[in-house]
């Protein structure tokens, strides 16, 4: 976490925090962005978002670490403070949590030592002399800057911002250098939120985040006092936080006012409108040269024909509004509809390694239907979407498909796809009654083209590999569509092209998602996995979202009027509970154990086996590993869920 405190060309308006005019960066011969114009004011709360690569880092190195520029001028008010949060960055430190939220308000802090110790003061001294009068002076003037910088609430504001981020039930006294990563990390942004500064400044803010912590941040986000300028993929939190985007796009700099959804609209109304003005001046410009051809020779018509030279010389020539045609091109359809009743689930539980996640599921699923499945990290929704394929087997119960079903499944970690594979091949192997060039053309529509159809998918990223399956499932036609995280690795451009895609689709679709954003916009009903059950919500997200609220606050107020006296009592039941919940502890960390000793023994033997010398061997080992380090992950998730519902 990083507080800058930037001083610079003050700017003359009052509220005024930031301003960039004409702004021009490089790196090497390459422009960033040329004549970039834009402002902050008080209480403004900007998005600002591009394509990767667009120069989004280098804006924020620039306000904030005052990265040099290569012209214009960079503007921040003199006494203004920026805060930074970059992606990943956490706390290393050996103080405390506390002690080290405190420090935020270390003046305030020193001012009420010294007000403890002018009372002391005031003690040995006689009352109504002189010195007395001084030092009753002293402690006045500090009391009422105290109380004004709302000093007497420091704690609360500490623990206000620290409950909100999960940390309510941790001790205090913690020293932070012993927690986790992700532990750092949100302590980071605690620490930086009650710094409180002019301008906040958040890069992917969202990422690592569970959803009840979001919902708190975009609330606190909305009523703060100072302005904030967030890059962020969260398309949702945009939404609900921010009130004005900035584009960055081919090196320039947009400005459009609303949230993310605003934007959308304004975008495309902006780009439709500059296209016909472009148009029409392309319209006039031929116009006139072709008058300017045939009349400047002759005598009678030569002065208007010189009067459109002039014209034209003086016209200020409009650019084509920036198209992106390199966009995917995704459909999905199929040949036959499914009957009526599309899936039935009775009585099913499901598990991960004997381990029971989610038990009592009962479903009825109809033509049409999409439905969002959401919960925690390791509660089971994508064991479910598994058991649905066949790739795992239910602990007890039954499900079964209806009438015409042909199913489709989107796997988020990419595993039906064979690493040593090309694009071609995979994708080949598959269909292979189709010939190259109708492989190579669905491979196209999702931006696969050239010499890239022969790189192999194990060394390429997750957004490639994502297209790779989105085209096979546009070949395959199903007419239902399960979903395991379908919008993780892709760009927001891509996103829109995948809920485009899915918002013409007259299938059915279940889909684990936390892309709350593409969960608002196309579904109507969510199942949601909380305590080791799935419960259902017919509605949109917005509505899901006040019901949970709602819900929330209910059971809070009813397990307070249910407490028990000092000496925490549990019925017999409550202890039956808990120690069913212990022994799912017990197993998920023996499965735990085995795992990471058999990563250990493989990581021992790539460093001085036979695989120093053998690619082949080295390749294999490589591809066991990763399947072993996500089922690390895996458990490591299970255990926090259960960890967290044995300490509820």
């Amino acid at each position: 976490m990083h507080v800058y405190f930037v001083k610079m060309t003050c700017c003359m308006a009052f509220k005024m925090i930031l301003s960039l005019k004409d702004v021009t960066k490089y790196y090497g011969g390459d422009e960033v962005f040329k004549g970039v114009n834009c402002t902050i004011e008080k209480g403004d709360k900007v998005g600002l978002i591009g394509r990767n690569g667009c120069g989004k880092t280098t804006l924020l190195n620039i306000i904030c670490k005052g990265e040099e520029i290569d012209g214009g001028e960079v503007s921040i008010t003199g006494s203004a403070t920026v805060g930074f949060l970059a992606q990943d960055s956490g706390l290393s430190s050996n103080s405390t949590i506390m002690d080290e939220m405190r420090q935020v308000f270390s003046d305030l802090l020193g001012k009420e030592n010294k007000m403890k110790a002018l009372r002391k003061q005031m003690e040995n001294l006689l009352e109504g002399s002189e010195e007395y009068k001084n030092v009753m002076a002293e402690y006045s003037r500090l009391s009422s800057y105290f109380e004004q910088m709302d000093g007497y609430n420091i704690d609360y504001k500490i623990k206000r911002v620290l409950n909100g981020f999960g940390f309510n039930d941790k001790d205090m006294d913690t020293v932070i250098s012993t927690l986790s990563g992700g532990e750092k990390t949100r302590l980071a942004f605690c620490k930086l939120l009650l710094a409180a500064p002019d301008l906040l400044v958040l890069d992917e803010p969202t990422n690592h985040l569970d959803v009840d912590t979001l919902f708190w941040l975009e609330e606190y986000l909305k009523e703060y006092n100072g302005a904030i300028l967030i890059v962020s993929h969260d398309r949702y939190f945009l939404d609900k936080v921010v009130s004005k985007i900035w584009e960055i796009e081919l090196g320039s700099l947009r400005t459009y006012k609303g949230n993310y959804s605003k934007y959308v609209v304004l975008k495309e109304e902006y780009v439709a409108r500059a296209m016909k003005e472009y148009e029409q001046q392309q319209n006039m410009i031929s116009s006139y040269e072709d008058y300017i051809q045939k009349n400047m020779a002759r005598a009678s018509t030569s002065k208007s024909a010189r009067s459109r030279v002039n014209a034209l010389e003086n016209m200020e020539i409009l650019e084509k509004p920036f198209v992106d045609k390199k966009r995917p091109k995704l459909s999905f359809d199929f040949d036959i509809k499914t009957g009526f009743d599309v899936l039935s689930v009775k009585d099913m539980e499901i598990g991960y390694n004997r381990v029971s996640l989610i038990s009592n599921i009962n479903l009825d699923v109809k033509r049409g239907e999409f439905i969002a499945v959401v919960g925690k990290n390791g509660c089971g929704k994508s064991t479910f979407l598994k058991c649905l394929t066949g790739g795992e087997k239910p602990i007890s119960g039954v499900f079964t498909f209806g009438k015409n079903v042909k199913v489709g499944y989107y796997d988020q970690e990419h595993l039906s796809l064979n690493s040593k594979n090309t694009f071609l091949n995979e994708v080949w192997n598959r269909f292979p009654r189709l010939n190259e060039q109708q492989i190579r053309s669905v491979l196209g529509s999702v931006l696969i083209g050239g010499d890239d159809v022969n790189k192999q998918i194990g060394v390429l990223s997750g957004g490639e590999k994502a297209k790779v399956l989105f085209a096979i499932l546009r070949l395959e036609k199903p007419n239902v569509l399960l979903l395991d995280e379908p919008t993780n690795h892709l760009d927001i451009a891509s996103k829109e092209v995948v809920e485009k895609a899915l918002s013409n689709y007259e299938g059915t679709v279940i889909a684990v998602s936390h892309d709350r954003y593409f969960i608002s916009k196309l579904f109507g009903k969510i199942l949601y996995v909380d305590s080791g059950r799935m419960k259902e919500y017919t509605g949109s997200y917005e509505g899901f979202v006040k019901f949970i609220s709602e819900s929330r606050a209910e059971e809070k107020t009813s397990v307070k009027e249910r407490k028990q006296p000092e000496g925490g009592y549990k019925t017999r039941e409550q202890k039956r509970q808990q120690a069913k919940q212990r022994q799912k502890v017990s197993l998920v960390e023996a499965e735990l154990e085995t795992v990471e000793m058999e990563i250990s023994r493989i990581e021992e033997e790539m460093s001085c086996g036979e695989a120093v010398s053998n690619y082949e061997v080295m390749e294999s080992l490589c591809v066991d590993l990763e399947k072993l380090k996500k089922q690390q992950e895996e458990l490591y998730n299970v255990w926090e869920e259960l960890m967290n519902n044995l300490d509820d």
